[in-house]
């Protein structure tokens, strides 16, 4: 998966400068996929791992070219990536993020149904709408207070939308009256929480170093007048308390609907599978080494791992 995704990134340009392509080898972001969804044939498996390195890539040219920090500027970019995703052709005008997504939004229609697809364009719209807040934040050098922080951290991981790819990934079909139970969105909210936590925890040394707050560790230590190691003890706290409040949700989910249960069974599966591919491939992930290296031992007391009910 990760020579795939290379060679699909460096069709579109999305990796261009000199040496790039070499640095880019050992990011992995095609294993993180892989794990995430281990029952995906090839070809849905490559279009996960190509809209993962899409993700992690998009946020770097985000971030090295600046617009990341302009509000205004980012809601240009993502207007035109959503028009992509919901149907409009590109032009030549665009750029490589544009066409790259234009070219995952095909794969994608080929194997998902229509319905589908407009579920996955919203949680993009809701990803690329907390960046946004994200992008006014640092505009304004504001510091979120923690409630506020973890409302929109479930959206600024694009969480939601990596879980939808199980459409097409696992052939998970949940009635909507399922999908839509409030038992089975908040499992989904919690899974996505222990994912963004863990990558928060594993990345705080690296985003303070870099000057950004949208952290849990971050949002903490301001709010509460922490030390470091005491924000990430507290960080560990949160982590591993929403690990229980999943246990506990997917116990509870049993009587939604007895006709639905193997299918929900097998999409509470698929969040397990997320929640531990994150966590393995966060250990050893480049993009989190350094910090890890920097670390304390505190960060290496981080995570609860047992995702499945007793």
């Amino acid at each position: 998966m990760d020579r795939g995704s290379l060679e699909w990134a460096e069709n579109f340009n999305l990796i261009k400068r000199n040496g790039a392509l070499d640095c880019a080898r050992p990011l992995g972001y095609g294993l993180l996929a892989a794990r995430a969804y281990p029952r995906a044939d090839r070809e849905s498996l490559q279009i996960a791992a190509d809209w993962v390195s899409w993700l992690f890539l998009m946020d770097d040219e985000c971030d090295e070219t600046g617009v990341g920090g302009d509000p205004e500027l980012l809601m240009r970019v993502h207007e035109r990536l959503l028009a992509v995703l919901r149907g409009a052709p590109p032009s030549t005008n665009d750029n490589q993020l544009v066409h790259s997504l234009h070219d995952l939004r095909t794969r994608m229609a080929a194997c998902g149904s229509s319905s589908w697809l407009a579920r996955f364009a919203h949680a993009v719209e809701q990803y690329f709408a907390a960046n946004r807040w994200e992008a006014k934040n640092r505009q304004l050098g504001i510091i979120p207070n923690v409630s506020d922080y973890q409302a929109m951290r479930a959206h600024t991981g694009a969480v939601f939308a990596c879980f939808e790819l199980t459409h097409i990934t696992d052939g998970i079909r949940l009635p909507a009256e399922v999908r839509q139970h409030a038992g089975v969105q908040r499992l989904a909210l919690l899974a996505n929480c222990v994912i963004c936590w863990c990558n928060d925890i594993l990345s705080a040394n690296k985003e303070s170093r870099q000057g950004d707050v949208h952290n849990l560790v971050i949002v903490l230590q301001n709010e509460h007048s922490l030390s470091n190691d005491g924000a990430v003890r507290e960080a560990v706290r949160v982590h591993n308390g929403t690990v229980r409040a999943f246990v506990e949700q997917a116990a509870s989910l049993e009587s939604v609907d007895p006709e639905a249960e193997a299918e929900l069974s097998r999409y509470v599966d698929c969040l397990r599978y997320w929640m531990r591919a994150n966590l393995d491939w966060s250990w050893t992930a480049l993009r989190y080494r350094r910090a890890l290296a920097e670390s304390s031992g505190m960060l290496f007391a981080l995570p609860e791992v047992s995702y499945a009910a007793s």
